[in-house]
């Protein structure tokens, strides 16, 4: 009890002995000493009055910002990071790293409540609050864009679905070709990834990527490439290619990332389901229009990945329907060589 007592009257002391510099700079003072406390919430409204107070504060904001951060107030900080940014100048690493943080956590949030019950409309709402605030937040993150295609499509929105697999389309696909063109694919062993990069890799680094697996990294500096491979669930256990990035950034390089057929998928089908629609109402036009936006979807996704099976199937099926048979000759030629 006299600890507390003391540590508030040096909270008043404070306040006062900062008066001459404005409130502003009095009410960050005694923010710091209740942050110290871990009383966030008093803390919160003296920094909210700080900037009030002198909405340039370098100091005002980054507390504020690391504040709302402790309160968990994730969306909050998604509506206020650019703000201060802009005007803590000299705390922009530490904020950034809080952007960062903060995007994990709602990306996290917005996976954890869609996952615990996909076809429940609350969870799906409360999926999509948490994943809209992260796609804000981190505008260049592609997998907040392929989890809210899912969630949207899943809560019967489907332009919305379409929109934000479109969207993850248009950031991942410079580097998802990049990979295709020095013959890289899903699925490959070590020997194939040495064999179509010119030889061994310049380092091999082992990552854990959860409790229990780890990931192996080819690392190509000249090429700037880094191969992310992971060990098969069943037997004999071998390292196969699950993703890539093309980078100059070793720091960035080396956090594996998956490469995801999803949002290539999830399009060529519904360009797919179009045209076959467009086929049976006998509009011809429509129907190859549809088909021409499915079939370079179809074939990247065949590239980056030659064992799915609906790119397949798919490509064949529409050079039939689109009386370009010579070209679907190839591709059952191609599918029966396989």
């Amino acid at each position: 009890m006299k600890h507390i007592q003391r540590t508030l009257l040096l909270a008043v002391l404070t306040t006062f002995a900062f008066e001459f510099a404005g409130c502003g700079a009095a009410d960050v003072q005694s923010a710091k000493l209740y942050r110290q406390r871990r009383d966030y919430v008093t803390a919160d409204k003296m920094l909210q009055r700080a900037i009030t107070e002198d909405p340039t504060s370098d100091e005002g904001w980054y507390l504020y910002t690391e504040n709302l951060y402790d309160l968990k107030a994730y969306e909050k900080i998604a509506t206020i990071i650019d703000t201060a940014m802009l005007y803590s100048t000299t705390h922009r690493a530490e904020l950034q790293v809080l952007r960062h943080n903060t995007w994990i956590d709602l990306f996290n949030g917005g996976e954890g409540a869609y996952s615990a019950n996909p076809d429940s409309k609350e969870a799906q709402q409360s999926a999509i609050l948490y994943l809209e605030s992260a796609r804000k937040l981190e505008p260049d993150q592609p997998e907040t864009y392929e989890l809210l295609g899912q969630v949207y499509y899943s809560a019967g929105d489907t332009a919305k679905g379409l929109e934000n697999y479109l969207a993850e389309i248009n950031q991942v696909s410079a580097s998802y070709d990049q990979g295709v063109s020095m013959g890289l694919m899903l699925h490959s062993t070590t020997d194939a990834i040495e064999r179509a990069l010119g030889g061994a890799p310049a380092k091999k680094v082992t990552v854990p990527i959860s409790a229990s697996d780890s990931s192996l990294i080819y690392v190509y500096p000249s090429k700037q490439t880094y191969i992310y491979f992971e060990k098969t669930v069943k037997p004999p256990h071998t390292w196969q290619v699950t993703g890539w990035r093309v980078t100059a950034s070793d720091a960035e390089g080396i956090q594996p990332v998956r490469v995801s057929t999803q949002s290539y998928e999830f399009v060529a089908n519904d360009y797919y389901q179009k045209g076959l629609a467009a086929q049976r109402s006998g509009n011809k036009t429509d129907m190859n229009s549809k088909f021409e936006k499915a079939i370079p979807l179809l074939m990247t996704l065949q590239q980056i990945d030659p064992s799915n099976d609906f790119a397949s199937q798919a490509i064949p099926d529409i050079y039939t329907r689109m009386e370009r048979t010579e070209k679907a000759k190839q591709e059952y030629e191609r599918i029966l060589a396989d």
